[in-house]
């Protein structure tokens, strides 16, 4: 009786063995899946980072030139409105001019 009971126990012990070891192969087989998904997920995360990065650089670019260009856009628009008072104070000069030629000539 002794010998049939250590038969099963052996039997048992393989058994659970067995299916230990199955157990250890799924497991390391999720392991280096969820590594792999991982990998890529960091290596897509990564690429990301560049392009926005790259993006940024470019943006700051943009900003860089469009308030260079607004500074330039306020600077002319100072000196045309410059222009426009001359060239008003110039038209009043020679109306003024005229009007007393014609008074003078007419007297």
């Amino acid at each position: 009786m002794c010998s049939t009971a250590l038969f099963v126990v052996k039997v048992a012990k393989e058994a659970l063995e067995r299916k230990w070891q199955t157990d250890i192969l799924v497991l390391k087989n999720q392991l280096l899946s969820e590594q792999q998904s991982k990998e890529t997920l960091e290596n897509s995360l990564t690429g990301e980072i560049d392009y926005l990065r790259e993006q940024l650089g470019l943006m700051r670019s943009v900003q860089t030139q469009l308030d260079e260009e607004s500074s330039r856009k306020a600077s002319l628009e100072v000196a045309l409105q410059q222009a426009k008072e001359q060239l008003s104070d110039i038209k009043d000069r020679a109306s003024e001019s005229i009007s007393s030629k014609v008074i003078i000539n007419c007297s």
